[in-house]
């Protein structure tokens, strides 16, 4: 399940999705109309309806996911995937340069990692070790 975030009058982007004043249901912010001060929405089964700053309530958008980032230096790496935390070693090697050691596997690029292990979060093996230690993970 994603996260969201809440929105407020003024950072509205198409998409969002807009939460009225005493209503139930939820509308999709199209567009703001500049002269009016208020926006246009759209719903299942209604094309479009404008709605004023006093009739919103708040709006939601899914957060940023966070990205993992290419490792900068050789040596050990955890990867936090489905599966639990798994490790990553990058090695330097003569000739084509840096690798990577993920599950038993060799890779060249850091993208073939992502499409593998499709991890969320990566640390390096000390900080791991440290949250470990410390009864974090």
């Amino acid at each position: 399940m994603t996260k969201n975030i809440r929105v407020t009058w003024n950072d509205l982007q198409p998409g969002d999705k807009v939460h009225l004043k005493g209503s139930d249901n939820v509308y999709t912010f199209v567009r703001k109309i500049g002269h009016a001060g208020s926006f246009v929405v759209t719903t299942p089964g209604v094309s479009y309806l404008e709605v004023l700053q006093p009739m919103f309530l708040y709006a939601t958008r899914p957060a940023p996911r966070k990205r993992v980032h290419r490792p900068s230096d050789v040596g050990e790496y955890w990867l936090y995937t489905r599966d639990g935390w798994r490790k990553l070693f990058v090695t330097y090697t003569f000739g084509s340069g840096i690798c990577f050691q993920y599950h038993d596997c060799w890779y060249i690029t850091w993208g073939d990692v992502l499409k593998a292990a499709r991890p969320s979060t990566m640390l390096t093996a000390e900080e791991y070790y440290t949250r470990k230690a410390k009864g974090e993970l």
